[in-house]
């Protein structure tokens, strides 16, 4: 969580995901999975086997068939939808040389109107040279291209990136720098209403250098340091800087402090959407800009238990606003907007016998928002958020037999304001059995003290969620 502009780049702003899947050497030999729900059918099928001596590749398809969700603020549409992907991944490993190509190619369908649905594919090769064991040389490159149709509109883009990075250890010094250049192409074609993009579709061109330096600075104190340029052909320059203190007094305790700068640089959308004469373009739109401080622990305060606190107070300038031109039409998207929030995450794991393990999480969140001054927002601010006060989870996992697994979680979570939804509480559990090494059956349900609820009142995309109740199989050879 918090800001990861410095590595990631623009639009790493509130948080980040980084998904870590597995090489082929470790997904050898054959898996079929399976689940069946009332509204709900999925199936997926992956197999691995060596190449040569040095190598492996796995292949896989999976397949999901949906129903709809009940209406909500939004009405009820005929939103079932179906899908497939499938793809592979390829890894060499000679020693001091790894190489991985893998792609994916997908075609999702809805019912809604015949033709809609999503559809595109994917590929991506990474090299890695060890020059020693204190140095390393990273290249990758992709290609992704996406499209969707939905209710007469068609949207696409074209993405191709490619990137160097260079792992050094010198001393007291862990570096870490890179280079990069990404070009993309997109495309919005709106049938639906009078929206448009001006032009339809463009191509932007993206550069960028990082660099991050982990100093330590004594056996118990490391001080990081860290910038990313980026330059893009739409939003010109951006500088992303970072620097955070890490001290772990012994192996079992880490405190630590960062303060970063992020932004959310300008979409096609915010400068480029109109309607004429309610809406012109805004050519002028700027980033969106945070600076974060962060401070937290994490460790372990006792050999069974494992905790992580962190606090955040984040500053928020040029926020976007929807504002008058000279106080009449058109409309323009602004930069008028500006505030802060704060607030705590905390994660703890406490394992209560050998086979008894409780997990807990809280995040809350505070915010204030506002207009610069003389300034009017006809959007009320919207562009902030609708967020909960506070999310809370609690989540139990036993081993009730060497081959038999039961996990139960209950979470809560705050109302929100606006558009108003009510604060709900609600609980998933899992049963699983290994009937032997290959073979698992499990049942599980997700929003099980509800038959529905609300967590979105908003009108054009607001439905319910369904409690759901669900059967599979794990099959491997």
């Amino acid at each position: 969580s918090g800001p990861g502009g410095t590595l990631y780049g623009p639009n790493a702003v509130n948080g980040v995901i980084n998904i870590t899947s597995k090489t082929a050497f470790d997904t050898q030999g054959g898996l079929l999975r399976g689940t069946v729900a009332a509204g709900e059918r999925t199936a997926g099928v992956r197999y691995g086997v060596p190449v040569g001596d040095g190598g492996a590749v796995r292949f896989y398809g999976n397949f999901f068939d949906r129903e709809g969700l009940p209406a909500g603020a939004a009405g009820d549409v005929d939103d079932d939808h179906t899908g497939v992907q499938g793809g592979f991944r390829m890894d060499v490993d000679s020693g001091d040389d790894r190489f991985t190509l893998q792609g994916d190619i997908f075609d999702t369908e809805t019912d809604l109107i015949e033709g809609d649905g999503e559809r595109g594919y994917n590929i991506l090769g990474r090299w890695t040279h060890r020059f020693s064991p204190d140095t390393a040389l990273q290249l990758q490159a992709y290609y992704d291209d996406y499209r969707r149709r939905y209710l007469l509109v068609t949207d696409a883009l074209e993405t191709f990136d490619v990137e160097a990075q260079l792992n050094v250890r010198a001393g007291a010094h862990r570096l870490v720098g890179g280079i990069g250049a990404r070009t993309t192409k997109d495309l919005f074609d709106n049938d639906l209403n009078p929206f448009i993009l001006t032009p339809e579709s463009k191509r932007l061109w993206i550069f960028n250098a990082f660099v991050q330096d982990e100093i330590a600075l004594n056996p118990e104190l490391d001080l990081i340091l860290g910038v990313k340029l980026e330059n893009s052909s739409y939003s010109g320059l951006e500088f992303l800087p970072n620097v955070r203190f890490a001290w772990h007094p012994n192996d079992r305790t880490l405190l630590w402090a960062a303060v970063s700068r992020a932004v959310r640089t300008p979409s096609r959308i915010d400068r480029d959407l109109n309607f004429l004469p309610l809406l012109a373009t805004s050519p002028d739109f700027e980033s969106e800009e945070l600076t974060a401080i962060e401070a937290g622990y994490r460790g372990q305060p006792t050999a069974s238990t494992s905790l992580s606190v962190s606090v955040f107070y984040n500053l928020y300038d040029r926020l976007r606003s929807t504002e008058l031109t000279g106080g009449a039409l058109p409309i323009r998207l602004r930069n008028g907007a500006e505030g802060h929030n704060w607030g705590v995450e905390a994660w703890a794991t406490q394992q209560l016998t050998p086979w008894w393990r409780v997990r807990l999480g809280l995040a809350t969140l505070s915010k204030h928002f506002r207009m610069e001054e003389g300034r009017v927002d006809l959007g009320n601010l919207n562009s902030t958020g609708n967020d909960p006060d506070y999310n809370f989870l609690a989540r139990s996992q036993m081993d009730l037999a060497p081959n038999v697994d039961l996990d139960f979680a209950i979470r809560a979570v705050d109302d929100l304001e606006a558009p108003e939804v009510d604060s709900y509480v609600e609980a998933d559990a899992r049963l699983g059995w290994r009937m032997s090494e290959g073979l698992e059956l499990f049942v599980a349900g997700t929003n099980l003290l509800h038959k529905t609820h609300d967590e979105s009142a908003y009108r054009n995309a607001g439905q319910l969620v369904e409690r759901s109740i669900y059967a599979g199989t794990r099959v491997r050879f």
